[in-house]
């Protein structure tokens, strides 16, 4: 029995945060908010990412805006959010010079691939916006784990969540 107990208080410990959405009308900067992983070689896929062997390799981030340096990588960040609103709320990858970005999206079960980045053209946006903007399907009281993958040689991304309004009120004030 205080083997169980130990377990779950470790468990409970260790286990990523969860991102509440609430009425907010205000960024909500999730850089620490997040679990991360670095492929340096770019060579996993989504399916290997999700394997057991993988997930335990993904750690809190310690940084505000997730910042790998100046080299050529590709991060992973698993991002569960729970929206307790009736808002719509995108994820907002702000720095436009990122080649390639990758939001995976559970929905109905299964995960749906959504890619943008300066490799793509930007008439293939979702959002035509300088920034990488994905819309969240997210009903209300619902939580999901979604995961992002960004490749770059300068790899920096500041990760927000709002409403488009909020969106647009940081890049025009």
């Amino acid at each position: 029995m205080a083997f169980i107990i130990f377990f779950l208080l470790c468990k409970q410990t260790f286990a990523q945060p969860t991102i509440i959405l609430t009425g907010t009308d205000s960024l909500i900067s999730i850089g620490k908010q997040i679990d991360v992983f670095e492929d340096p070689k770019g060579s996993l896929s989504f399916a290997q990412i999700l394997s057991p062997q993988y997930q335990s390799r993904f750690k809190q981030s310690t940084q505000q805006v997730p910042n790998y340096g100046i080299k050529q990588t590709t991060v992973w960040s698993r991002i569960r959010i729970k929206n307790l609103s009736d808002k719509n709320f995108v994820l907002n990858v702000d720095f436009p010079n990122l080649d390639s970005v990758i939001l995976f999206q559970p929905v109905n079960g299964y995960y749906i691939k959504q890619a943008t980045g300066r490799s793509f053209p930007f008439s293939k946006r979702i959002i035509k916006n300088r920034a990488f903007i994905f819309p969240l399907q997210l009903k209300r009281n619902e939580e999901k784990e979604f995961y992002l993958k960004v490749e770059n040689h300068i790899c920096v991304f500041p990760l927000y969540i709002a409403d488009m309004t909020a969106i647009s009120e940081k890049q025009y004030p």
